[in-house]
């Protein structure tokens, strides 16, 4: 399962789940990442959702993106010492 991360125009956040285990479903993922924040909504392997962006700072963006991947890990069980960062242009969140 994957989560990336990035932002469009500095007003929102976009989200983008996939996975090819059907277990957690990536449209209850999804859910569980923007919940109090932002819109969203997907399948059982592909989900997207954004999170919009209240003051366009890098500052709010890195913060948001920080809580994304804690949500995301935390939403499907997995600590984050079984996960490793891709590249930074890509920022996403792989696991092994």
């Amino acid at each position: 399962m994957s989560v990336s991360k990035r932002t469009r125009s500095k007003r929102e956040l976009l989200i983008s789940v996939r996975t090819s285990q059907e277990l957690y479903g990536a449209h209850k993922v999804i859910k569980r990442i923007i919940a109090g924040k932002g819109t969203g909504g997907g399948h059982l392997t592909y989900a997207g959702g954004q999170i919009p962006l209240i003051k366009g700072t890098e500052s709010e963006c890195k913060g948001l993106k920080r809580l994304v991947e804690r949500r995301f890990l935390k939403s499907i069980g997995v600590s984050a010492d079984r996960c490793s960062r891709l590249p930074a242009e890509s920022e996403g969140t792989v696991l092994h």
